[in-house]
């Protein structure tokens, strides 16, 4: 039975980001995501989104920051790999 879930993931924010600035961002290669940078969001240091993992999969999100001038950070990317399987280790139960 393959188990698909999310996972809150956090996206950092530089020093030099200033509110209103925009994380772009896509998650598995899909459609380009942003989100405006707030106030809030600058106080705690990063934006949360959700990536979907599965079972056996990797999930893979890119991001970069544009500035109101419209100038983009360098993107950066990360990657995270699932293993969702249930060993028990009560011979009971096998």
């Amino acid at each position: 039975m393959a188990i698909t879930l999310t996972q809150q993931l956090k996206i950092s924010i530089p020093a030099d980001a200033v509110v209103g600035d925009v994380i772009k961002y896509t998650v598995n290669g899909g459609t380009e995501e942003s989100h405006t940078i707030s106030v809030a969001d600058k106080n705690i240091g990063h934006v949360e989104i959700k990536v979907p993992v599965a079972d056996g999969q990797t999930s893979s999100v890119a991001a970069k920051i544009v500035d109101q001038a419209g100038n983009a950070s360098k993107e950066v990317s990360s990657s995270i790999d699932s293993d969702l399987q249930l060993k028990c280790q009560d011979s009971r139960y096998h």
